[in-house]
């Protein structure tokens, strides 16, 4: 008799619980993201920055928030400026949507979203990563922008050389003939010269890659080289430099050193490496912050 009475009284709960009023129950979060890619999202440095930041976002609402990739591919279409073409693009594919934030992977995506998204989302977040190109006035940026920014790792990549090798002579710095390569590689050559105390420093940026192979193969002893970004030679080929790094670092003759975390293991010594997983996994935590703010909460402040 007792377990017919207990039995009862736990359907009775149950058929309660179910018919409890809607607004009662747990809200399940929910949010839409525009995602926008400044270059090719297949290249190892993007992926794994974008694999991060949306592990983290997918754990934290439950795979409830949907995420709308748009890659703007700047690097393989340089000269002509595109951002009104793309912003017209953007305002007829997305009328009516109204997505919760935006995020801009590298710098250039970030200039973009700024100066050509914020009319078409007014009051709509932006957050940033894998920003390293100096191309943005961070300072200037409005207080709807927050973010992460990744300082170019020159000065470590060229102390951990030095401390590796200490009767080093010579420095090579190697960087590509796209403006993105010149404008990284004339940071490189700003930072460093004043660390040099009588070390020669030479630059390959003028070659083709053959020319390159070549350059590389005849390097004098008491020499290391510092790969910087090289996506294009001057005959206007095309490169991913995770694809060529192993190469390049097993043909010179020289003891190799470079930026990026993903280069490490392809035959390079090391370097004060940019960790896109770890940008990505920081990014989305930041992001995740923004999502989650109070009516009225400003926005979390930038870091690095």
């Amino acid at each position: 008799m007792r377990l017919i009475e207990r039995g009862t009284a736990l359907v009775a709960v149950m058929i309660c619980t179910a018919m409890a009023p809607l607004d009662a129950r747990p809200v399940q979060e929910t949010g839409k993201i525009l995602m926008l890619y400044a270059y090719d999202p297949n290249t190892p440095g993007v992926a794994a920055f974008a694999q991060q930041l949306k592990m983290v976002v997918n754990e934290q609402f439950h795979n409830r928030v949907e995420i709308y990739d748009e890659y703007l591919d700047l690097n393989r279409f340089p000269g002509l400026d595109r951002s009104p073409q793309l912003a017209h693009y953007f305002a007829e594919k997305y009328q009516g949507f109204g997505p919760d934030a935006i995020v801009a992977a590298g710098t250039p995506a970030l200039r973009f979203a700024t100066e050509r998204l914020s009319g078409l989302f007014p009051g709509v977040p932006i957050v940033y990563g894998q920003a390293f190109e100096p191309v943005v006035d961070f300072s200037a940026l409005p207080a709807t922008v927050t973010g992460r920014r990744q300082p170019l790792p020159f000065v470590s990549t060229y102390s951990l050389a030095r401390a590796l090798q200490p009767d080093a002579e010579r420095v090579v710095v190697v960087g590509g003939a796209s403006q993105m390569d010149s404008l990284l590689l004339s940071v490189a050559l700003r930072e460093i010269t004043p660390l040099l105390h009588g070390m020669e420093l030479d630059v390959l940026q003028d070659w083709s890659y053959e020319s390159l192979i070549d350059s590389l193969h005849g390097i004098p002893p008491r020499t290391f080289v510092i790969f910087s970004s090289f996506s294009r030679d001057q005959r206007g080929r095309k490169f991913i430099p995770g694809d060529l790094i192993a190469s390049l670092a097993r043909l010179t003759s020289a003891p190799a050193y470079g930026i990026a975390r993903n280069w490490v293991g392809d035959g390079i010594v090391g370097g004060g490496v940019m960790q896109f997983a770890d940008d990505g996994m920081r990014t989305g935590r930041l992001l995740v912050r923004v999502l989650r703010r109070a009516p009225g909460e400003p926005m979390p402040p930038a870091g690095r």
